[in-house]
């Protein structure tokens, strides 16, 4: 039986009701333990779920059910503006865009850069969710919706406004009905990869809810350290072939302190969840050090196979949109898949082409769309300066 599986990340500000929607979608909460620790979301997580239609109605089903289904994978983001690196890593892998938006979000008015962000990886579709709507009255609701729309209009993209509360099912599953119906974006050429998102330690994987008998996991203790991420091989045995980069690491040589990038083959041990057949989301068991996944330190890492190697530290990148100076020497950071690589501006060139030297180098070869950010003079963040496309 073909499934179909739709992936959605789930963006806005922080207290917008991101994790909670997530929550409610998917019954399932997966943090690592300084997320459980400060409540609060620091790092992309993901979680697969599957769903029957019956009419307008949609019902969770176990993933191994041999109902008529579709597989629901969320990608929970960080709401921070701080965090706005790590709630962007997840675009490229993504189907349909989730933004929920309520009275207190929309007057700060960063929502536009999202919708920038959206038309540049041409997502036919974004989904906005107008959130607590429970706490308006009717007239109140349709004033900001109509406000939100009037912002949307210069886009390419179709957008569906869906009014959203956690009181009710009606309300999800209108929102199910606008995920489900939706035309998704065309996939990006990522075969044979897979981009590490999470990761644990051994003693402190994250929990995981019991729902319909399905897997609970909850401090459970494995040999190896914890991989979370988006699996886009097409054959699942090829795993054991695959090498994994990791550094730049910093190791004392001859009392000096060197920059090296280390790339290594991990033996997968084991899969944690039961999903991996039908989701392309899949946690893994590694050989690895557990000390080295603890706390998310191998998100941005990629597992890949060793005849796609083949080490980039230059691009040429063509920017598309620029929010704030690109000069000559600027040190950068920039989000490339679900990597983010210091770089630096080494030429400036017509026609808006930089030339980028790349402090880690990519591994394998791509062309697409990467994410700049800069730090601005009197501001103690990093900011989104500009969208460009990788050229070759």
């Amino acid at each position: 039986m073909q499934v179909r599986e739709i992936k959605i990340g789930i963006y806005g500000v922080v207290d917008a009701g991101k994790t909670s929607l997530t929550e409610e979608l998917t019954g399932i909460s997966f943090k690592n333990s300084i997320e459980q620790k400060y409540k609060i979301t620091l790092y992309v997580n993901c979680n697969s779920r599957a769903y029957k239609k019956d009419g307008e109605t949609f019902t969770q089903v176990s993933l191994d059910s041999s109902e008529n289904k579709f597989i629901l994978t969320t990608l929970d983001n960080p709401g921070h503006f701080k965090m706005l690196c790590n709630s962007l890593s997840n675009l490229p892998f993504i189907d349909i865009p989730l933004l929920l938006i309520d009275k207190e979000s929309f007057n700060q008015k960063f929502f536009l850069k999202y919708f920038d962000l959206f038309d540049f990886f041409n997502f036919p579709k974004v989904i906005i969710v107008q959130t607590k709507i429970d706490l308006q009255n009717k007239e109140q609701i349709l004033e900001l919706s109509e406000k939100i729309l009037n912002e949307t209009k210069k886009y390419n993209f179709e957008v569906e406004l869906v009014h959203y509360t956690i009181f009710s099912n009606k309300a999800k599953n209108n929102l199910l009905r606008a995920i489900e119906s939706s035309k998704v974006k065309e996939r990006l050429n990522l075969k044979n990869k897979i981009f590490i998102i999470k990761s644990f330690d051994k003693n402190r994987p994250g929990e995981m809810i019991l729902k319909d008998n399905e897997l609970l996991i909850k401090n459970q203790k494995f040999s190896g350290a914890i991989l979370g991420g988006v699996n886009f091989f097409e054959k699942r045995n090829i795993l054991e072939e695959t090498i994994m980069q990791l550094g730049p690491l910093y190791l004392d040589l001859n009392n000096q302190k060197k920059e090296k990038i280390t790339y290594i083959k991990p033996k997968i041990l084991s899969t944690i969840k039961t999903t991996e057949e039908l989701s392309s989301i899949v946690t893994l068991e590694t050989s690895l050090d557990p000390g080295l996944g603890s706390s998310d330190n191998l998100s941005g890492t990629i597992l890949f196979l060793e005849e796609d190697f083949h080490e980039q530290y230059t691009l040429e990148a063509k920017v598309k949109k620029e929010y704030f100076p690109l000069l000559l020497n600027d040190k950068i950071m920039i989000n490339l898949l679900n990597m983010k690589l210091v770089s630096q501006v080494t030429k400036v060139k017509r026609k808006g082409i930089l030339e980028l030297k790349l402090a880690k180098p990519l591994p394998f070869k791509y062309t697409g769309p990467l994410i700049i950010f800069k730090q601005i003079k009197n501001i103690n963040k990093l900011e989104l300066a500009g969208l460009a496309e990788i050229i070759e």
